[in-house]
C-alpha cells in the first residue's frame, strides 16, 4: 500500500513539476490539479516557492475575498476559492509567516469587511479560517515563532482601528461570530493573552456585544451575539480554574491573567445587558437570547464546584449576579404577565389567543435557578411580587406546556427540600420560637399559605382536561411535588416548618390531604416502585409459603438425581471449558526454566480391588464375544447350490438366494451380504434358457418376459413356487427375533461392482466371467 501511494504522489507531482517548468504556468492551472492540496502539505519546495510569489500570493488572497461571476455554474463556482483558502490555512510555517512579513495580504483580508452590504456566508467562513489559522498555534510551531507573530498580526489588527467595529457590523454572519470566539479563545502564552485581552477590553467589545442585544437587530443578530458572551464567559472560566489549580494567583506583572473575564464579572456588564433587555419596546428575541447570560453567569460547572481554589471566586461573583437580578425582578414578574405578541396557536384539541411564548419560559427559568440558590433576600422580593403564584396559576392555565410544569416543580422542590443560608447561624434558638421559625423560611410559609400548594395539589389532581378526557399532563409533576411535601414530614430540614404550617390548615383541606396521601399517592407510588429482580412484590401467607418451600426442596432433590444420573451417564473426562483460551505472556518467558508438570486431560478412577477388575474384565470379554463373531476357515461357498431359473419360476424367489447366518446368530453385514451374492453360479446365463431346470443353458434373442411367448397357468401353478416345507423354524432361538433374512435378486446382484462379487481364490481378470445385465427397466 505504501509503494502504491508514493507511486502515485510521484506521479501526480511529476504533473504538478511538468506544468511548473512551463515558460508561462498560471495560478489556475496548479488550483485545477486535484492534488495540489496534498503537495503541499507533503512540503513540495517548488510548489511552495511558485504559491508564494507576489502575484500569486496576491491572487489566491483574493480568491477567498471576491465573490465569484454569477453566471458560472453553482457546481464550480467557489471550486478554486475553496482550494485557495485550504492553502492559505494549512500549516505550513512559510505560508503563516508570509502574512505577517507582508501586511498588504492582512489588508486585503480585513478590507473584506469594510463592505456595507451583507457578506456572503460562504466567502466570510473562507476568511475565518485563514485568520483563525493565524492565531491559532500549529502543534509543529515552535513557541517563540508563534508568539512573534501573533505580536505581529495584533499590532497590524490594531492599527486598523475599526477592526472590531467592522466585525460586529456583519455579526448577522455566523462565521464572524466564530472569528471573534476565536480571538478571545485560541490565543495561547499568557503574554499574548494578556496583551489580546486588554485590547478587546479596549475596543469596548463586551459592551458592543451587549448593545446587540437590543429589540431593534434582527433575530440572527442577537442570536449570535448571545451565543458569543455565553460560550466565551464559560471558555475563560475554564481557563481561570485551569490557572488557579496550576497555582497561578491570577496576576502576571501586576496585570490580571483573564482580564476580558474579570471584566465580564463586574455589577455594570449585567446592569447594562438587563437595561438592553427591558429597556424600549418587548421583543421576545431580545428576552430570550438576553436571560441567556445571566443564566450562564449563575451556572456554576461540576469543575468549578470541585475546585477549592476557585470556589469562593465563583461564589461571589453569584452573590453580585444575584443583586443585579434581584433588582431587575419585577420587570422579569411582568413579562409573566404581559408578555410580547404572538400569533394565535389553533389546534384540533385546543387554541390560546395568548400563547405561553418561549419569553415566559425563559422567565421561569431564571427563577427558578435564582430560588434554588436559597438566597434569602431574593426569597422575600419574590414573595413581595407574589411571582410564584403567578406561575402556579400558569401551570393550571397551560395544561399542555410540559416545559413550564418542570420549572414549577423544580422551584417548589428547591423550597421544600432546602433551607435558606441565613437560617445557619440561629437554627437553634429558631426552633424555640414558632415565629421565629418560620420567618427563618419565609417562601416555604409563603407557597404552603398563601399559594395554597396543598389545596392546589389535593384540587387539581382530580380534574381532567376538557378535551381528552384523561388526567391533566401535569399530574405527575403534582405527584412529585407532593411526596417532596410528605418527604419534608417526615425528615429533612424543613421537617418542623412543614409540620407547622400543615398543622395550621383547615380541618377540611387536612382531611382532603390525609385521604390523598393514605390513598391516591401511596398506590401511585407503589405503582411507580422500581423493585430490584430478586424481590417480588405479591405478598403469600405463612401455609403457602411452607408449601413452596416444601416443592422448592421436592424439586431440588429430584433435580440432583437427575444431575447424579447425567453424571454417572456422561462422567466429566475434560475440565471446564475455559472462554479464554490463551495463556498470560508470563508463561511464555524463555529466561525461565520449565518446572510446571503438565496436567492431565483424562482422570479416570478405577477400582482397587482385584477381584472387581477381574469381574469387570469377564463381563467386557463376555460382550465382545456376543457382537463379535469369530472368522473361521470354512468355505462359504461350500453349502450354496447354483442359482438357476427354471421355467415356471419367478425371477428372484428362489431359496438359494436366502442368506446365511452366522455362527452366533446376528444379521450378517453389508460386507457379508455381498459376499453372499458370489454363491450365485457366475458360469450360468439364467437368461438364455427357461425351458426346462436341467437343460443346458443357450444363447437365445427371445424376451424371457413376453407373457405371450408362455402358457398363463404355468404362473399360476403353485408347484413351481419355492418350497419352505423342510426349513426348521422351530430351531431358531426366540431371543434373537431380531434377525432377518436378506434375499438377493439376480438384478439386484448385478449393481454390485465386479470386485465385490470375486470369491475367494479368483483374483484374477482371467479367472472371472462376465455375467450379461439383466433386462432393465
Amino acid at each position: 500500500m505504501a509503494v502504491f501511494n508514493s507511486i502515485l504522489l510521484q506521479s501526480a507531482s511529476s504533473k504538478i513539476d511538468e506544468l511548473l517548468k512551463k515558460e508561462v504556468c498560471k495560478l489556475e492551472e496548479i488550483l485545477d490539479e486535484s492534488d495540489v492540496l496534498q503537495e503541499v502539505v507533503g512540503d513540495n519546495k517548488s510548489l511552495i516557492a511558485f504559491l508564494l510569489r507576489k502575484d500569486n500570493f496576491t491572487g489566491l488572497v483574493k480568491l477567498v475575498t471576491t465573490e465569484p461571476p454569477a453566471d458560472q455554474p453553482e457546481v464550480t463556482r467557489f471550486r478554486l476559492a475553496n482550494t485557495a483558502s485550504e492553502i492559505l490555512s494549512s500549516d505550513i510555517q512559510d505560508i503563516k509567516g508570509h502574512f505577517v512579513t507582508d501586511t498588504s495580504y492582512l489588508g486585503i483580508l480585513c478590507d473584506f469587511y469594510n463592505e456595507e452590504k451583507e457578506l456572503n456566508p460562504l466567502l466570510a467562513s473562507f476568511v475565518s479560517k485563514v485568520l483563525g489559522n493565524l492565531i491559532r498555534k500549529s502543534p509543529e510551531q515552535q513557541s517563540i515563532s508563534y508568539e512573534m507573530n501573533c505580536l505581529m498580526l495584533f499590532e497590524y489588527l490594531k492599527s486598523r482601528g475599526n477592526f472590531i467595529s467592522r466585525l460586529l457590523a456583519h455579526f448577522e454572519t455566523s462565521a464572524v461570530a466564530d472569528l471573534i470566539f476565536k480571538l478571545v479563545n485560541e490565543v495561547t502564552g499568557s503574554n499574548v493573552r494578556i496583551n489580546v485581552q486588554e485590547w478587546l477590553v479596549q475596543e469596548k467589545l463586551i459592551e458592543n456585544l451587549l448593545d446587540l442585544l437590543k429589540p431593534g437587530h434582527d433575530g440572527s443578530t442577537i442570536a449570535n451575539a448571545s451565543q458569543a458572551i455565553c460560550e466565551t464567559i464559560r471558555c475563560l472560566r475554564e481557563q481561570h480554574i485551569q490557572n488557579m489549580e496550576d497555582g497561578d494567583t491570577g496576576q502576571m506583572n501586576g496585570k490580571t491573567v483573564e482580564p476580558l473575564l474579570a471584566h465580564f464579572h463586574s455589577e455594570t456588564i449585567l446592569d447594562t445587558i438587563l437595561d438592553n433587555i427591558f429597556d424600549g419596546p418587548s421583543s421576545e428575541y431580545s428576552i430570550v437570547e438576553g436571560i441567556q447570560v445571566p443564566l450562564t453567569l449563575l451556572e456554576v460547572r461540576q469543575r468549578a464546584a470541585q475546585s477549592e481554589a476557585s470556589e469562593p471566586y465563583f461564589r461571589s461573583v453569584s452573590q453580585d449576579t444575584l443583586k443585579g437580578i434581584v433588582k431587575r425582578l419585577e420587570n422579569f414578574h411582568d413579562v409573566l404577565l404581559n408578555p410580547p405578541k404572538k400569533r394565535p396557536v389553533v389546534t384540533p384539541s385546543f387554541s390560546f389567543e395568548i400563547p405561553f411564548g418561549e419569553s415566559r419560559l425563559n422567565v421561569c427559568r431564571l427563577l427558578a435557578t435564582i430560588v434554588d440558590t436559597m438566597d434569602f433576600e431574593t426569597h422575600l422580593r419574590l414573595i413581595e411580587l407574589n411571582t410564584l403564584n403567578v406561575m402556579l396559576d400558569l401551570m393550571v392555565e397551560y395544561n399542555q406546556n410540559n416545559f413550564l410544569h418542570a420549572q414549577v416543580e423544580r422551584c417548589m422542590s428547591s423550597i421544600l427540600l432546602k433551607a435558606p443560608t441565613a437560617n445557619d447561624v440561629n437554627a437553634e434558638s429558631l426552633l424555640e420560637n414558632k415565629e421565629e421559625l418560620m420567618n427563618g423560611h419565609p417562601l416555604l410559609c409563603h407557597v404552603l399559605r398563601d399559594c395554597r400548594l396543598v389545596e392546589r395539589i389535593v384540587t387539581e389532581f382530580g380534574t381532567e382536561d376538557n378535551h381528552t378526557k384523561q388526567r391533566q399532563s401535569y399530574a405527575c409533576h403534582l405527584v412529585c411535588i407532593a411526596n417532596c411535601i410528605n418527604g419534608g414530614v417526615n425528615g429533612g430540614v424543613n421537617e418542623n416548618r412543614i409540620r407547622l404550617v400543615l398543622g395550621d390548615l383547615p380541618e377540611a383541606v387536612r382531611e382532603k390531604w390525609t385521604n390523598f396521601l393514605e390513598s391516591t399517592l401511596k398506590q401511585i407510588n407503589k405503582q411507580n416502585e422500581l423493585l430490584p429482580m430478586e424481590t417480588h412484590s405479591d405478598k403469600v401467607n405463612e401455609e403457602d409459603m411452607a408449601e413452596s418451600l416444601k416443592a422448592a426442596e421436592r424439586q431440588s432433590e429430584e433435580m440432583s438425581l437427575h444431575l447424579s444420573f447425567l453424571a454417572y451417564q456422561t462422567p466429566s473426562l475434560t475440565h471446564k471449558f475455559e472462554n479464554k483460551l490463551a495463556f498470560p505472556l508470563s508463561q511464555f518467558d524463555e529466561n525461565e526454566p520449565f518446572t510446571t508438570v503438565p496436567e492431565t486431560l483424562v482422570s479416570i478412577s478405577l477400582p482397587q480391588d482385584s477381584e472387581e477388575l477381574s469381574r469387570r474384565q469377564a463381563m467386557f470379554e463376555a460382550a465382545c464375544n456376543e457382537s463379535i463373531s469369530p472368522f473361521d476357515d470354512d468355505d462359504i461357498w461350500a453349502d450354496r447350490g447354483e442359482l438357476g431359473f427354471s421355467p415356471g419360476k419367478a425371477p428372484g424367489k428362489s431359496s438359494d438366494a436366502v442368506t446365511r447366518l452366522d455362527k452366533s446368530g446376528s444379521t450378517s453385514s453389508d460386507d457379508d451380504s455381498v459376499a453372499e451374492m458370489g454363491n450365485m453360479n457366475m458360469e450360468v446365463d439364467p437368461w438364455s434358457s427357461l425351458s426346462a431346470p436341467n437343460q443346458q443353458a443357450t444363447t437365445s434373442l427371445d424376451n424371457p418376459w413376453d407373457s405371450e411367448s408362455r402358457d398363463a397357468t404355468e404362473f399360476d401353478s403353485t408347484d413351481n413356487w419355492a418350497n419352505f416345507d423342510s426349513a426348521n423354524f422351530e430351531s431358531f432361538d426366540s431371543s434373537k427375533s431380531n434377525e432377518k433374512s436378506v434375499a438377493i435378486s439376480p438384478w439386484e446382484a448385478n449393481t454390485v461392482s465386479d470386485t465385490d462379487m470375486v470369491p475367494p481364490g479368483m483374483d484374477n481378470k482371467e479367472d472371472r466371467e462376465i455375467i450379461p445385465n439383466g433386462p432393465t427397466e
